[in-house]
């Protein structure tokens, strides 16, 4: 089929649904799915399994050296360019310039901190501490993003689409965002 735009490039916060809609996506569009999030995620997985680490992923991950968050942070512009893929990303805005449509994915702390608590991501972590991990790992990002980017990921305005997964399912979702893709 062919599309108003070569690429899906998700953003947002931890935990409004993002991985659910992209696999969704790249269901309906055949587009190969990136996930910054899980590259960094296997490396923390692969340093725990060698006994290189014993941090959780969050403060693993905000200690990274800068040249490591911009390498991989800058590998999905490079699979933006090829176009046909699904990326998710907390710095959209890397991928600007290829004709990739840009979604903000968010919902209230509060409902994101329920959904992972159901997840079972956060074993023997109650909402309220897990409230805060999202909350500090969401800073964090902000941060970084600033800091070696001059982004705030939060910022609406960089995205063709924001959507408060909230109310809305999956498929809600993929109707939407189809119906932008679509010629």
């Amino acid at each position: 089929m062919d599309y108003n735009y070569r690429n899906i490039i998700i953003s947002g916060p931890p935990g409004p649904g993002k991985t659910s809609l992209t696999k969704e996506l790249a269901s309906q569009t055949g587009f190969e799915i990136y996930y910054v999030g899980g590259l960094f995620r296997k490396k923390h997985s692969e340093l725990i399994q060698k006994g290189e680490t014993n941090l959780s992923f969050e403060k693993w991950w905000a200690q990274l050296p800068d040249s490591e968050q911009i390498e991989i942070n800058n590998q999905i512009k490079i699979f933006a360019e090829r176009g046909g893929i699904i990326g998710d990303t907390r710095y959209a805005k890397i991928c600007e310039s290829t004709g990739s449509l840009h979604i903000f994915l968010y919902a209230p702390l509060e409902i994101r901190a329920q959904r992972a608590l159901g997840s079972g991501k956060y074993p023997r972590k109650n909402q309220e501490e897990i409230e805060k991990i999202l909350s500090d790992r969401e800073r964090d990002e902000v941060g970084i993003g600033m800091k070696l980017f001059g982004i705030d990921y939060r910022n609406q305005n960089d995205y063709h689409l924001a959507l408060n997964t909230e109310a809305l399912t999956v498929n809600e979702e993929v109707n939407i965002i189809m119906s932008l893709m679509e010629k």
